[in-house]
């Protein structure tokens, strides 16, 4: 076994990674839950920019 001469900065290190770990796992989780992909993506779920660009294209077809 390894003989750590800083058992207490050891530890500090260990515990602030763990943190620093769950903190990133929950903020990875969180940026998955509130986006799509965009091969998922519905018809219904349009956005005014794609609106706007297929009535414009509509005017000109016309």
């Amino acid at each position: 076994m390894a003989d750590y001469r800083n058992k207490r900065g050891h530890k500090l290190f260990v515990w602030a990674f763990v943190l620093f770990l769950l903190i990133f796992v929950f903020l990875l989780i969180d940026m998955a839950r509130r986006t799509n992909a965009p091969w998922n993506k519905s018809r219904k779920d349009k956005t005014p920019a794609d609106t706007t660009a297929i009535d414009s294209l509509f005017d000109t077809v016309r």
